[in-house]
């Protein structure tokens, strides 16, 4: 018994001793990521030792909502809502080169009367981050499961289950020169929902892979221009489905403007990204028409006015359809907002978004070659700041 005890204490001793050493000297190298995870970690709030942590809990979607399911049944569904739980970000550098990264979300979805929408979900992120003198290694293991709204072709919330498997490796070259490539596979499982007489598992269970090589140039502190080739595959699970296996090419480049440290909120400047490049879709069986077309993902802030900030987005992409009639639709946002700093404390914006989802039919007989759903949606939102680590917003849409 003493011996057991006297080797319980010698592991909580070493314990102590591994999280509560001196400090050591990190060895960032001297890339661009290996920047960003020191700033990171700097501004991590609670430290124990070396371990640098992040916690909130978070308190979301505290309201009302006029219809659960956007206008797809017959009558509207109105309820109250909430969702809330614990998120923890932890990082811990096991020697000078390697640190580990754990990233933990679970949550509750709360519904006051519509019983059968409550659920229980979760998020967990783990990585891995070599940071060499030239080069920056990562790789990491993402799992999620949680109901959800798809897209907007679905009225109905779907639990799904995404496995996301992910590995980069980047080569800074010179001061503003660097060069990446990185691999993704992710796997997504919906389990045997049917809705409108579509079983969306069988329409959307699928491993998606994606090749990227990419060339970063940063002369300037702040703006960062950049190129991106990339290659897709789409293999669905189901047999019913395997006729949509598709593949993707996509070349796209842009430039990001930069905070002056990372996370920081913006006051005034630029800060964001310009993207746009051209996609291609091919059906492997070439049982569905081949589309290529402008891709873009865009999304800036600019501080316009003292205490006044403009914000404008873009995003056109391609999008797997959950009917099965349909191998693709094309989606289309614009957004733009603003929002102004009434005090210190708090800030008040409306922002407005205009989608269309694009669905390239076939020409039939006397029909319509094409079908487009259109979408308007604005938003207002004041958040409250009462604490550096509490703050409350109220959002009205």
């Amino acid at each position: 018994m003493k011996i057991r005890r006297l080797h319980l204490w010698a592991s909580l001793l070493a314990v102590w001793v591994l999280l509560a050493g001196a400090d050591r000297a990190w060895g960032w190298g001297s890339t661009w990521l290996g920047a960003n995870l020191e700033q990171v970690m700097d501004a991590a709030r609670w430290r124990l030792g070396f371990l640098r942590i992040f916690a909130s809990f978070r308190l979301d979607n505290v309201g009302y909502d006029s219809d659960l399911y956007y206008g797809n049944l017959a009558a509207p569904v109105p309820d109250g809502t909430a969702t809330a739980g614990p998120q923890v970000h932890m990082y811990y550098p096991v020697l000078r080169s390697l640190v580990l990264e754990v990233y933990e979300y679970p949550r509750y979805d709360f519904f006051l009367h519509t019983k059968n929408e409550r659920a229980w979900g979760n998020q967990f992120n783990g990585r891995v981050h070599f940071v060499l003198d030239k080069f920056y290694i990562e790789v990491g293991q993402g799992l999620s499961n949680a109901r959800q709204r798809l897209s907007q072709e679905l009225g109905i919330r779907v639990r799904g289950e995404t496995d996301d498997f992910n590995s980069l490796i980047l080569w800074q070259v010179s001061r503003g020169t660097s060069f990446a490539a990185t691999y993704r596979q992710l796997k997504y499982d919906y389990g045997n929902v049917t809705f409108n007489s579509t079983n969306i598992g069988q329409t959307l269970n699928r491993t998606e892979h994606y090749a990227d090589v990419m060339a970063y140039f940063q002369q300037a502190t702040l703006t960062r221009f950049y190129l991106n080739g990339q290659y897709g595959d789409y293999r669905f699970t189901e047999s019913a489905a395997t006729p949509r296996d598709s593949r993707s090419y996509s070349a796209s480049g842009g430039v990001e403007f930069l905070p002056a440290v990372l996370g920081q909120e913006q006051t005034s400047g630029i800060q964001g990204r310009f993207d746009i490049g051209y996609k291609r879709l091919d059906n492997i069986l070439h049982l569905f028409s081949p589309y290529g077309g402008i891709i873009a993902n865009t999304s800036v802030t600019a501080g316009v006015f003292p205490l006044t900030l403009l914000r404008g987005s873009f995003l056109r992409d391609i999008q797997f359809s959950a009917f099965s009639d349909f191998n693709y639709y094309i989606r289309s946002l614009y957004g733009v907002g603003l929002s102004y700093l009434v005090s210190k404390r708090l800030q008040a914006g409306y922002d407005l978004a205009l989608g269309r989802d694009h669905y390239p039919l076939a020409p039939v007989a006397g029909g319509a070659a094409f079908r487009n759903d259109d979408t308007r949606s604005h938003t207002f939102q004041a958040v409250y700041k009462m604490r550096q680590d509490l703050q409350i917003g109220l959002t009205a849409s």
